[in-house]
């Protein structure tokens, strides 16, 4: 075994990334070098936690930091260009690129005017003044989908980054979990630096191992909440023509989870936090240690020391932001599929939703389950209620839709409904007002 070991360590080393795995220093002619050389001691255990720690928290605020730029462009412009697509009575889609990468608006203004044989006065007229209504804004309407599209491809690449991070963590924490069998047999990896022991060791990978696990569910949560706006923005569009008001509610949900959110201390715990979390740290180890997951891993590992190249297939992965799992093979089912959305709003509630998002999301899935009882009531009923006057539709279910355009009020067993009433929506306008996304200064594109 730990000739197949040096054997891949060789084989990493010719392609310039044998410093890259499995936190093992670079391999030279001799035995490998552990990481941190440069310290001892104390220095070297609490440098090595602090070490792994940094780069989950630098992503964590570097992706902090992109998302509020584009949730401040959906604040600010967005809202108001989806509501104003919605006006021109022209079909538009929120759609992701076959390549998994990009957000676009799509949507086809018809360059003339046609009639078909058996259409009334009344329907030659409202034709006509669909198509002139298309036409006049179509110069604006260019320039608000460019900003759309542009803050909804930055929150889908935050969502690539978010995933392929949270994936690498599971992965991680099989390789930690392995070492840490490792030293209980007495296995090491490098040779220690000077006054650092085993134990001392084996101590800093369960750390380590405790450590993955919160960084990783704060991941989550912020891939939640870009996944939740995408989607709301999403449902504007023609598959489900819900208010675009909506999305108010869920920008300030994320803003006052992300103000009450703390980065986690990079300091190494010490005194009674420590045996917190080492006790907190063992209990992972050793369900990890029991997965089905894990086992797999660790015999394709064992049996097969060519698939190390799977580390090498990850940093590549990482390089082009293009990362690949079935969770985000999820995710993008979100934002690429065509069916109801209230279905997939119920899949992003299933994922990890920091608290005021979720109170958000289920008073979306109870209101939208609630406006759909309502709608489906059958002939002649369900037929008078999508004709009624706003105020009255309104008072008949309980919630705001989107009933601008007979193309919405067609929609309404279709629409997402994250507001009871017109003061409530008043009442969260003003707080988003007051929130640092509509004084943020937005990119020039």
């Amino acid at each position: 075994m730990r000739e197949r070991a040096m054997d891949r360590r060789q084989l990493l080393q010719l392609l310039g990334l044998s410093g890259l795995i499995g936190g093992v220093g670079l391999v030279g002619c001799g035995p490998p070098r552990p990481p941190l050389a440069h310290l001892h001691g104390d220095a070297w255990v609490s440098g090595a936690y602090e070490h792994y720690g940094a780069a989950y928290q630098a992503l964590q605020r570097d992706a902090e930091e992109k998302s509020q730029g584009a949730y401040a462009m959906l604040a600010q412009r967005g809202i108001s260009a989806l509501d104003g697509l919605q006006q021109r009575e022209v079909p538009f889609y929120v759609r992701i690129d076959e390549a998994g990468t990009a957000l676009s608006v799509s949507r086809q203004v018809p360059e003339r005017l046609t009639f078909t044989a058996g259409m009334s006065d009344e329907e030659r007229a409202q034709a006509t003044a669909a198509w002139e209504k298309a036409r006049e804004h179509i110069h604006t309407d260019y320039a608000e989908i460019k900003r759309l599209d542009w803050a909804l491809t930055a929150l889908l690449a935050q969502v690539q980054r978010l995933r392929h991070a949270i994936d690498q963590a599971i992965v991680e924490q099989y390789r930690l979990t392995r070492q840490r069998a490792e030293v209980d047999r007495g296995e090491l990896p490098f040779e220690l630096p000077s006054g650092v022991t085993a134990a001392a060791y084996g101590e800093v990978l369960v750390l380590l191992v405790e450590r993955l696990e919160d960084d990783r569910g704060r991941l989550e949560m912020m891939e939640t909440q870009l996944l939740t706006i995408a989607l709301v923005a999403r449902s504007a569009d023609e598959g489900s023509a819900s208010l675009s008001q909506n999305l108010r509610l869920v920008l300030l949900a994320v803003q006052e989870d992300s103000a009450a959110a703390e980065l986690r201390p990079n300091d190494n715990p010490t005194g009674a936090l420590r045996e917190e979390r080492l006790a907190k740290g063992r209990e992972i180890v050793a369900r990890v240690g029991a997965s089905p997951d894990y086992a797999a891993w660790l015999e394709r590992e064992e049996s097969a020391w060519i698939e190390q190249l799977g580390s090498f297939l990850q940093i590549v992965d990482q390089a082009t932001g293009i990362p690949i799992s079935a969770a985000y093979g999820q995710a993008v089912t979100v934002l690429r599929g065509d069916a109801d959305y209230l279905d997939y709003l119920e899949l992003v509630a299933a994922f990890s939703p920091s608290p005021e998002l979720g109170k958000a999301i289920r008073k979306g899935i109870g209101l939208s389950k609630q406006v759909r009882e309502v709608v489906h009531t059958v002939g002649e009923v369900g037929e008078r209620l999508r004709k009624s006057p706003e105020e009255a539709l309104r008072g008949q279910l309980g919630a705001l839709v989107n009933v601008g355009t007979a193309r919405a009020r067609a929609q309404l067993d279709k629409q997402l409904s994250f507001f009871e009433t017109p003061d409530e929506l008043q009442a969260v306008t003003e707080e988003l007002d007051a929130t640092g996304l509509m004084k943020r200064a937005l990119p020039r594109l």
